[in-house]
């Protein structure tokens, strides 16, 4: 059982022996559990972040989602003759998952008033 670490020395990659109890950890931060908020291939449900008239204000918000690894499009919609900007995160498996999803958005990054919505199409 060894992990790669990286760090900013002269030799910045180096394998390491994890102990037991560091491996059960982290095995449990990347379990893939139904029901936990996960997006699947064909995913149907979507996670609608923000929307704005303007692309520029939601610049921000797309690109710390983006630098934190997650998925984040922006869509263009017409609404009531009006055109809007969204941003969202989609391919969730049930409109659960994209609840679930949700709640983290706004716990974590601060996100408002995400909300879940059934797309059609490619997720993302």
């Amino acid at each position: 059982m060894t992990f790669l670490r990286f760090d900013q020395t002269p030799h910045p990659l180096r394998v390491r022996p994890a102990n037991p109890k560091s491996f059960q950890s982290w095995s449990a931060q990347t379990k893939i559990i139904p029901g936990e908020g996960l997006t699947v291939p064909g995913g149907a449900w979507f996670v609608q972040l923000a929307a704005q008239k303007h692309q520029r204000d939601l610049y921000p918000m797309q690109h710390r989602l983006a630098t934190a690894g997650y998925p984040v499009k922006m869509t263009k919609a017409r609404v009531e003759g009006g055109t809007f900007y969204r941003l969202r995160i989609g391919g969730f498996g049930s409109e659960t998952d994209g609840r679930i999803f949700a709640g983290r958005m706004r716990e974590h990054y601060g996100v408002a008033v995400p909300w879940v919505v059934r797309g059609h199409g490619r997720p993302n």
